[in-house]
């Protein structure tokens, strides 16, 4: 107590006894100076920790399974805002910090890693004991072992409040961006409707006057009527196919087809043009290019008509050259390079860089002179481009313009069968023929009716999908013209009742005539079991054949084998929701603890997603918030990202007002994305 270091007793005073103390004393004061270095060390590291967590903003704690109680470093506590003095606290003390919705989602995560000892890494919202509010804390945790048995947990915290606060940020900027995206279409698909409807009767009708036996100046003036008509259903076709590039909706085909043939019906189509202006339109085709190829013709054909009317536009004398030409060959794919030459106006060097951007023409006087909505040629750059090609110009002004562009095609092995299904309107024969015209505008069935009557086909008319529904139940058709967007009951719904009918008139086939040409609305007509569609407005031949093919050709497949097909092509291009990953890792590829987690999700989440919508069409806030969240940790466990994102949404913003259109979005997505989830567990094989 007085200080002393070391002692000695009186029989140890002698010269031996004291050497052994000082050897001992030296020896000690060694050690000494070396603990003393080392806990220097050791709080020298603890204080870079300590500082290296702060800069992370990464805190570690461990749960003494023996004591139950939580060890917190300095940065713990800071994330949680306790208090440092405060010290050690015991594991229900900490629950108490969480808010009572995620309390199960940590429960379950420590008792995995107790009972199973599986890692964990979730996230979970918390009180802070600062300021009272709602932080988000992503935490791991590991089992710990000491000599084969399971000591303590152990793992880190982050306060990641800033990165969910932009993540639902960039939640709520996507949805409102797909609400107007949808919006847009919308409006887009009745603009068309609204606009094709009048035009197929305008249209029609003048086609019909100018095989009448009337005088010239008469039949130049319809003429131009009809002209007019089919340059504003160009406008009508750029704006709407520009809106599919934009929403990435614009599909390309690859089928055999006669490149020569579409090439000739190109020039036929546009030679009249060419010839009322004086110009010379020619076609160069090089005698090595096989006849045969596989692509897209129709879109094509779109590129060329837009680059060909384009010369044709802007060249006042001279000639408009096709040349189609060889650039690259390889054992299945053959690179053809097409060129459209004029000697026009030419364009500046200036404007070459714009001149692809959309509603872009050299320049405004170009527009009030020649007119068009600048669109031809960013929609064909963008078609050239979703096959693979390439589009350049080379121009001088005062000399004229080249359009130059490359396209892959497939090389075809065998020739194609060239024996068409579309025959010469008067080789085909539908005398007696029962059909039904489902059609709500006067001119539309008046138009439809004409061509019917010439025909001779026997048939009724309904005025809405309600009267045509009732029609379809009492008599036997061999064919229903069906049209989409009516008053009472639509098309769509007047289908879906006849194929649910118990009676072979549920087999009928079925053509939807629409005036809507997004390919979802086109596509919802093969899912709810039509066999074609045709676009308003329709030509009478395309008509004429298709009625043809399906009925006196025997091509209606039967309503069930759509529906396998259909289905078939679904499943193959779905997008997969599920990642066993972390339920892999979670149980160390344990298939039979994945096997019966999948069952779980199976059973409660129709449950759950039954509640969610009632929720939301029953406006109970609360109950919407409480399905969301259910969800969200099971989607979690299964690896559906986009599920947890959208559940999330739902559960913060469930109160919110102004939110409604938001969360219906979020709602309707997450519905379809649980939906499929279901369907593609059916087909995991573990």
């Amino acid at each position: 107590d007085a200080g002393a270091f070391d002692f000695l007793t009186k029989n140890l005073i002698t010269p031996e006894g004291i050497g052994l103390a000082v050897r001992n004393a030296i020896r000690v004061s060694k050690q000494q100076k070396e603990a003393n270095l080392l806990l220097a060390k050791i709080k020298e590291r603890e204080k870079q920790l300590t500082e290296t967590q702060k800069i992370a903003g990464l805190g570690s704690w461990e749960f003494n399974l023996d004591t139950n109680k939580i060890h917190w470093t300095e940065e713990s506590f800071r994330i949680f805002g306790r208090p440092l003095e405060k010290g050690d606290l015991d594991y229900i003390e900490f629950i108490k910090t969480v808010i009572e919705e995620d309390r199960d989602v940590l429960f379950e995560a420590v008792k995995q890693a107790i009972e199973k000892h599986l890692s964990y890494e979730i996230v979970t919202r918390h009180i802070h004991g600062g300021t009272g509010e709602i932080i988000y804390v992503s935490g791991r945790g590991e089992p710990y072992f000491e000599n084969g048995n399971l000591k303590k947990l152990y793992g880190t915290v982050m306060d990641v409040t800033a990165q969910k606060k932009i993540e639902h940020e960039l939640i709520q900027s996507r949805l409102k961006a797909e609400n107007m995206a949808r919006l847009k279409q919308d409006f887009l698909a009745n603009m068309s409707h609204e606009i094709r409807t009048p035009m197929n009767a305008i249209l029609g009708f003048t086609s019909i006057v100018l095989k009448e036996n009337i005088n010239e100046k008469v039949k130049e003036k319809v003429s131009r009527i009809e002209q007019a008509g089919n340059n504003l259903l160009v406008i009508i076709n750029d704006i709407l196919d520009f809106s599919k590039i934009e929403a990435g909706q614009l599909e390309v085909e690859k089928v055999n087809f006669n490149l020569f043939n579409c090439l000739d019906q190109v020039k036929c189509q546009l030679e009249d043009l060419a010839i009322n202006k004086g110009i010379r339109l020619i076609f160069n085709i090089d005698n090595e290019i096989p006849k045969i190829v596989k692509g897209d013709s129709v879109r094509l054909s779109q590129i060329l008509i837009n680059l060909i009317n384009n010369g044709l536009k802007f060249t006042e004398k001279g000639f408009v050259e096709v040349r189609v030409k060889i650039k690259e060959e390889k054992p299945k794919i053959i690179t053809l390079q097409f060129e459209i030459e004029d000697t026009g106006i030419g364009i500046p060097k200036n404007k070459h860089s714009t001149l692809f951007d959309s509603f872009t023409q050299a320049s405004s006087d170009t527009a009030r002179k020649y007119g068009g909505t600048g669109l031809g040629l960013a929609i064909s750059k963008s078609l050239i481009e979703l096959q693979h090609g390439e589009l350049w110009l080379e121009s001088k002004v005062n000399k004229g313009s080249t359009f130059l562009f490359t396209i892959d095609f497939g090389i075809c092995v065998q020739a194609l069968d060239e024996k068409e299904d579309d025959f010469k309107e008067d080789e085909i024969d539908l005398t007696g023929m029962k059909l039904l015209l489902v059609e709500d505008n006067l001119m539309n069935r008046e138009l439809a009716i004409h061509f019917l009557e010439k025909w001779n086909v026997d048939y009724d008319v309904a005025e809405d999908g309600q009267v045509g529904l009732n029609k379809a139940i009492a008599t036997k058709y061999d064919i229903i013209l069906m049209d989409l967007s009516m008053p009472i009951m639509d098309g769509y719904m007047a289908t879906e009742k006849i194929r649910s009918l118990d009676s072979e008139n549920a087999q009928v086939p079925i053509v939807a005539m629409t005036a809507n040409a997004f390919n979802n609305d086109i596509e919802k007509c093969f899912e709810i079991g039509m066999n074609d569609h045709i676009a308003k407005p329709f030509k009478a031949i395309e008509l004429k054949n298709k009625i043809h093919s399906l009925v006196k050709n025997g091509k209606a497949l039967k309503v069930e084998s759509i529906y396998r097909q259909r289905k078939a092509s679904r499943k193959q291009d779905s997008e997969t929701f599920i990642s066993l990953s972390l339920l892999r890792e979670m149980s160390d590829d344990n298939i039979l603890f994945i096997k019966e987690m999948l069952t779980i999700y199976s059973e409660e989440t129709p449950v759950t997603l039954n509640r969610l919508e009632e929720a939301f069409k029953n406006n109970k806030p609360e109950q919407l918030k409480s399905a969301a969240h259910k969800f969200r940790s099971p989607a979690g466990l299964l690896g559906i990202s986009k599920a947890v994102e959208l559940a999330e949404f739902i559960e913060i913003n469930s109160f919110d007002e102004s939110k409604v259109d938001e969360l219906d979005i979020a709602i309707t997505h997450l519905l379809k994305i649980g939906r499929a989830s279901l369907d593609e567990i059916k087909n995991i094989q573990i």
